[in-house]
């Protein structure tokens, strides 16, 4: 019946994620003479900045997503939201690189959110997330190639392009243009990928690569393998586009590892996350949900 298949599906889905981040661990483990020196180089200090700041980045993701659904029309609760955002997002390592959207579509629809308001929430908040990173990614590097008072036109014109589509997407979604609103959703936007670069920057030697090009790196980094629909989680194009990004600042033998620890580090906070999720929060949808005014959306 459907319970059975549900339950077969869920166990398929926790063991294919078992043997993807199992994978990622054999194979640091059958290469750690090569990867050793490096590894080592990687202090606790450093390992546990990097775990804090990548929750941070998580957390900020979940108010990301409420807020997307917000400008659709719907509401949900911070909580319950952390739900959704913490289990559906472990669907994108499982093959066929559109998992995690089925998946949020199943969660929005529980939430009693009609299909117009969940394709808009969910096209609103991948817009974002991929315009963002790419935008933070462009003007990190702007400034890291040269100062501020030279590249000014530069960042000029990158923020105000960035600046119209959010814009524009407020007016179409939401037929009007909460500035305050609209602010607070590009602050957002900066400080997740600003903090995502960090955590990862904080992980190599001192001074080894400057932030302003670790934080460019990731941003476009994380954009080209979150397009890369082919690969789960993005699962090797990510990394791959960091070494080419970093190597001629870095040996690229110390890009390959670096990239590979915090993806580990990326993708095992996800996997505790939702386990987390799973088993803390576990009560039914109608408790979390909060009330949708159908004219306010509010």
């Amino acid at each position: 019946d459907n319970r059975v298949k549900r339950q077969f599906l869920s166990i398929a889905k926790w063991a294919w994620l078992a043997l993807v981040f199992g994978g990622g661990l054999y194979y640091v483990i059958r290469n750690y003479d090569t990867l050793g020196p490096q590894l080592r180089s990687i202090s606790p200090v450093r390992l546990l900045l990097a775990i804090g700041l990548l929750v941070a980045v998580k957390l900020l993701l979940v108010e990301l997503s409420r807020r997307s659904v917000t400008l659709s029309g719907g509401d949900i609760g911070l909580q319950r939201m952390f739900v959704i955002n913490s289990v559906s997002q472990l669907a994108k390592y499982l093959p066929g690189g559109i998992c995690h959207f089925v998946g949020r579509a199943g969660y929005y629809r529980t939430d009693r959110l009609d299909m117009r308001t969940i394709t808009n929430a969910i096209f609103i908040e991948n817009v974002w997330l991929i315009v963002s990173a790419m935008a933070v990614g462009a003007l990190a590097f702007i400034l890291h190639r040269t100062n501020a008072a030279q590249a000014s036109v530069q960042i000029a014109l990158a923020l105000a392009a960035w600046l119209a589509l959010v814009i524009v997407m407020f007016k179409v979604f939401q037929r009007r243009v909460n500035w305050l609103q609209l602010l607070e959703v590009l602050a957002l936007q900066i400080v997740v990928w600003v903090l995502s670069g960090v955590s990862f920057w904080v992980l190599m030697d001192d001074g080894q690569v400057p932030v302003l090009l670790a934080i460019s790196s990731f941003g476009l980094a994380w954009a080209i393998g979150y397009l890369a629909v082919f690969a789960p989680g993005g699962i090797g194009v990510r990394e791959a586009v960091l070494v080419i990004l970093l190597t001629g600042t870095i040996s690229s033998e110390a890009a390959i590892v670096f990239a590979s620890v915090h993806r580990l580090l990326w993708a095992g906070l996800e996997l505790a996350l939702g386990a987390i999720a799973n088993v803390t929060f576990s009560k039914p949808a109608r408790d979390y949900a909060a009330p949708v005014n159908p004219v306010s959306g509010s």
